[in-house]
């Protein structure tokens, strides 16, 4: 069991290092548009808000730290990235929601290095970070589903990335095997809920594009709405 859980424990890196490189496909996606479609930016503040209560506690095991501090820095830079793109609500959403990561990303890391500095508190500090990471594991994936319902709506895929969702649906179940023995209800309950959340919305991305396979996403109009007019030069008749 020993040999399963380290495999385990191994692609639940893997997946997680995916999950953060497919924000450049994105990113990408975005930027060739110049819009951000239909996309939402709330499952990736809420990726963000895991990784950092991951990123304290998980010191002992240093890649899982590296890894989710690495997501840290992506997943803010990704929020801002989004904001530039987006416009009128969408771009008021974002703004409170990177105010909001801040004031989280503080709050965890100055409740964390104070009251739980040296080991004081071991077992609490178990208990309360224990709490927050399956809480917000559990919101990494349901914070998912607003783009997948712009998918069904629209029947454009690229509202969603479909790398972010295989990436997902692995991380879910490595982990989900890694805690089952010694048996870890805090990774096992949000993990586990998230391998049948990540196969629907998997499953949904599928049958559209199936089903749709032509539909892309509108382009937004060039010059702020206002058509490109080009100079022509017409010769009058000249007086008689």
């Amino acid at each position: 069991m020993g040999i399963l859980r380290d495999v385990a424990g191994g692609l639940g890196n893997f997946f997680a290092g995916i999950l953060i490189a497919a924000l450049l496909i994105t990113m990408y996606q975005i930027w060739r548009d110049n819009s951000v479609g239909q996309r939402w930016v709330v499952n990736y503040v809420a990726t963000f808000v895991n990784a950092v209560c991951m990123v304290a506690p998980s010191k002992r095991y240093r890649l899982v730290a590296i890894i989710n501090c690495v997501g840290v820095v992506a997943e803010f830079g990704y929020s801002c990235f989004f904001r530039q793109y987006a416009q009128g609500r969408a771009r008021r959403v974002t703004s409170w929601e990177i105010a909001v990561e801040v004031v989280w990303g503080a709050a965890v890391l100055i409740g964390y290095f104070s009251a739980f500095n040296g080991g004081r508190h071991d077992d609490l500090r178990v208990q309360i970070f224990g709490i927050l990471a399956a809480v917000t594991t559990g919101a990494m994936y349901i914070a998912m589903l607003p783009d997948t319902w712009a998918v069904f709506r629209t029947h454009v895929r690229q509202n969603q990335n479909v790398l972010l969702l295989l990436a997902a649906l692995g991380n879910c179940v490595s982990w989900t095997l890694f805690s089952i023995k010694p048996r870890d209800l805090y990774i096992q309950v949000p993990n586990g809920a998230g391998i049948g959340l990540t196969a629907i919305q998997t499953l949904v991305w599928v049958v559209i594009w199936r089903m749709y396979p032509n539909a892309v996403p509108q382009q937004p109009p060039a010059n702020n709405g206002q058509a490109n007019q080009s100079q022509v030069n017409i010769e009058l008749p000249s007086p008689a």
